[in-house]
């Protein structure tokens, strides 16, 4: 199993979904503690283990074919993303698009 540091946010949510299980990280037999959610990715493209990443993260190496994804059962893994701006601040034409692009990339 690899997983990633402590304290992400993906973590938490694999913990959850761990737990959910009724299993805890000393039942499992982990292999690496990654940071860098792209390098989870490669090593689990090259065979060297399994892990809990976000559909989105997945997404380019499901496509591409070089990984297996399975969604995690319902209500077992749920993360909340929130994007967080200054109510009163006046955004240039280029934030606006940033903040517009991010609502619609990660909606339900």
């Amino acid at each position: 199993m690899i997983l990633r540091e402590k304290g992400s946010g993906s973590k938490k949510s694999a913990d959850y979904f761990i737990e959910s299980l009724g299993l805890s990280e000393n039942d499992l037999n982990i292999i690496a503690r990654i940071n860098d959610p792209e390098s989870i990715k490669n090593l689990v493209a090259g065979g060297l283990g399994i892990s809990v990443i976000s559909e989105k993260a997945a997404q380019n190496l499901q496509h591409e074919k070089s990984i297996l994804v399975f969604p995690l059962p319902e209500n077992t893994a749920r993360r909340q993303l929130y994007i967080v701006f200054h109510k009163d601040y006046i955004y240039s034409d280029y934030i606006k698009a940033f903040i517009k692009y991010v609502k619609y990339f990660y909606q339900s």
